[in-house]
């Protein structure tokens, strides 16, 4: 398909008139156009572009606003922009025009350098490309004939925010030129901080929403240990007034009412110490109390316990035995010394084992390896055969308050907790200098993976 150059009524006024050579291939593009040499009616039409972009809404919107005013500025078959989001090592591209579609919705990876939009975000600077075929980032360009591009990060505050990028077609589409390449740079200079500033408003419109979710959670979830506390003591109560004066007490049914006492209390504190760890986090006094400690040791007796416990409940017990949940353990034969809260690390181990159980319903092998990477270095991995995460939901996954489940299809499940576990084990890993990560596909299971250094 031809590239259509053809001016309209909007874009008149702005076709560049430049006897400036192409620049090279793959070469940052100096600075050669600037407010100052726009005549009015570019001046007028690239300020009216922006501002086109800030009332646009939504982040996405923006996103598509921006990406549309590009294609009327300079000319071009595909347009592409994308906004970097924290805790994410990549973002999905926004594209228009009429070759996009190969691009639209296109995963750009971060610190990989594929093509031509990861080399500008990379480097920080404008780059033009005219044999973009040739990138590893090809197959997307092929499938539209996308050989000539340029693309340019954008900025806030000074900092990287995303990148734009604007692609013709080949053979027929020219080579960028430099005052093209100039103007592209002014826009994104101008729609950088907007959608900067539109996506940490977005982010902390959602903290807000997380917020008043979590206490609404954390009320819902304290309060049924209450109620059950309230519900069992005054059934004792009333079982202990029935009996008459010097006749013995039912025995049997004042133990089960205790026992599910304890239990509701447990639950309860448990609650409340996350809390309290939350709390503890955001005001940097989670205290770490190392000691030396055999990492294989702690890791088997917490395994083993937390599995105990597991194969003890109610509802346990009512599955068949191929639907309960079973334990394979693989630690390494030799003693693994290093510097460890033995409190701290059986939280971390409990936490992700319970959370083997409650993401496989059906039962199936809960495996804990421990095993050496280096001579310096421990590696511990908790695996599960469960529902399994999106990808896209991976990385929110070590968020407070993140509540992730992934039903199995044509159900709605929910799952109770405060989402608070794998957010506070992480801030434990970390102050053990280790790292906490996580391997998932939906319907293959679930892996967490906890790197610690040893004692040298």
């Amino acid at each position: 398909m031809e590239e259509n150059t053809e001016p309209n009524e909007k874009s008149a006024t702005f076709k560049i008139e430049t006897a400036t050579p192409p620049l090279p291939p793959g070469k940052a593009v100096p600075a050669t156009l600037d407010a100052d040499s726009l005549d009015a009616s570019m001046l007028r039409r690239l300020l009216a572009a922006i501002k086109a972009v800030e009332e646009a809404g939504s982040t996405d919107r923006m996103l598509r606003q921006a990406a549309d005013e590009l294609l009327e500025l300079v000319p071009g078959a595909a347009a592409a922009v994308a906004l970097l989001e924290p805790g994410r090592s990549w973002v999905r591209l926004v594209a228009r025009g009429e070759a996009s579609a190969p691009l639209e919705g296109h995963r750009l990876r971060q610190n990989e350098v594929k093509g031509l939009l990861e080399v500008a975000l990379l480097d920080e600077r404008t780059i033009t490309n005219d044999d973009c075929l040739a990138d590893e980032y090809a197959e997307v360009y092929r499938l539209a004939r996308l050989g000539k591009g340029v693309a340019t990060p954008l900025r806030w505050q000074g900092k990287p925010v995303g990148v734009i990028g604007i692609f013709r077609q080949v053979p027929n589409g020219t080579s960028f030129e430099s005052a093209e390449c100039g103007l592209l740079e002014l826009f994104a200079d101008g729609v950088g901080p907007l959608l900067g500033a539109a996506q940490r408003l977005s982010e902390l419109d959602t903290a807000l929403k997380s917020r008043d979710e979590f206490l609404s959670i954390a009320s819902h979830d304290l309060r049924n240990p209450l109620t059950a506390l309230r519900g069992f003591s005054q059934l004792t109560v009333r079982a202990i007034d029935k009996v008459p004066p010097g006749q013995p007490i039912p025995r049997e049914n004042l133990l089960n009412n205790l026992q599910r006492v304890i239990k509701q209390s447990n639950s309860l504190d448990k609650l409340i110490g996350k809390l309290l760890d939350v709390s503890r986090i955001n005001t940097n006094r989670l205290e770490i109390r190392p000691t030396l400690l055999d990492l294989g040791e702690l890791v088997r007796e917490a395994a083993e316990r937390c599995m105990m416990a597991v194969n003890t409940t109610e509802a346990e017990e009512d599955k068949p035995a191929e639907q309960r949940h079973h334990l394979h353990l693989e630690i390494e034969p030799k003693p693994l010394w290093g510097q460890f809260d033995q409190e701290r690390m059986e939280q971390v181990v409990t936490n992700l084992l319970d959370n083997a159980v409650k993401y496989s319903p059906d039962g199936g092998l809960v495996e804990v390896n421990l095993n050496l990477l280096d001579q310096n270095t421990v590696e511990l991995r908790v695996r599960d055969q469960g529902l399994g995460i999106q990808e896209e939901k991976q990385m929110m996954i070590f968020n407070r308050w993140s509540r992730i489940y992934s039903p199995r299809e044509g159900e709605i499940g929910e799952v109770s907790g405060l989402g608070l576990g794998l957010f506070i084990c992480r801030e434990i890993v970390r102050k053990h200098n280790g790292q906490i990560s996580l391997e998932s596909e939906p319907g293959q299971g679930s892996t967490f993976i906890v790197t610690l250094p040893l004692s040298k």
